[in-house]
């Protein structure tokens, strides 16, 4: 009976110690809220940022799953089909995030970038390295996607190019300290290259000029010549005293004598 009892304990423990695992992956601990929280709403939440950035943002809470479910394999490394498994779900909710929302979405190089960081993790080199080049390809100022490029590209045996896109990396991001001391790190001793240019916002358009000239229009040469400038008749000016530059018109002084005349009675 003892025996049964016991078989029937042990049982129940790793019966429930299976189901924990199994439900262990789909619950998101407050740590983990509030860090999705800073990393992709900025301290915001999604409501505030769907009313005011647009209807993409309502599927982010997927990025949040690609980013957390990164961090948990970290943590499960000694168990690779924990490891595979967690990482796994970080790539799915990165791709749902690409697949939903729009080509434009500013997001998406970031979302790419922590989508190739776990590709390599598991040990999918090309596809990480394709993700990064893809988030450049989007956005030249995203600096994240140039350092994990070239530390692919190291891990590839790729030297050379890992070097070629970080000094990219240094034009696009001249003042990114970050690219600048991984190139030096990596025995990068060519000079840093000239800013890219920025684009200039091309000029206004001219307001469009009528194709008919109006009836009474001068020709262009009389409407150049300056006409002397006429006095205005409809309003007379004050004569000034003579010899005085900053003395009040007369009318002004005799108001001012008057006034002056009446307080001393």
């Amino acid at each position: 009976m003892r025996m049964w009892t016991a078989g029937l304990w042990v049982g129940l423990t790793v019966l429930s110690a299976g189901v924990a695992l199994a439900v262990e992956p789909f619950a998101e601990t407050p740590q983990e809220t509030a860090m999705c929280s800073a990393y992709m709403y900025g301290g915001r939440d999604k409501a505030f940022k769907v009313k005011t950035e647009g209807e993409d943002w309502i599927h982010m809470h997927h990025y949040c799953d690609c980013v957390r479910y990164r961090y948990r394999a970290l943590r499960k490394i000694s168990d690779k089909y924990a490891f595979k498994y967690d990482l796994g779900v970080a790539i799915g909710g990165c791709d749902y995030v690409l697949d939903k929302t729009s080509k434009g979405f500013y997001m998406r190089p970031k979302v790419l970038v922590d989508k190739g960081r776990a590709q390599r993790m598991l040990g999918s080199t090309g596809p990480a390295a394709r993700s990064f080049l893809e988030a450049i390809q989007m956005n030249r100022s995203e600096v994240s996607a140039y350092l994990e490029l070239a530390e692919t590209q190291k891990g590839m045996g790729q030297g050379s190019q890992a070097l070629e896109t970080l000094l990219q990396g240094v034009r696009n991001n001249p003042d990114a300290m970050a690219l600048q001391q991984r190139y030096r790190e990596m025995g990068g001793k060519e000079a840093f290259p000239e800013p890219a240019a920025k684009a200039v916002p091309p000029p206004a358009p001219a307001p469009a000029e009528s194709s008919q000239a109006p009836q009474n229009e001068t020709p262009a040469a009389e409407a150049r010549q300056e006409k002397p400038r006429e006095p205005d008749e409809a309003k007379p000016q004050e004569p000034s005293l003579t010899g005085c530059r900053f003395c009040p018109p007369e009318t002004v002084k005799r108001k001012w004598e008057d006034s002056f005349k009446g307080k001393s009675e």
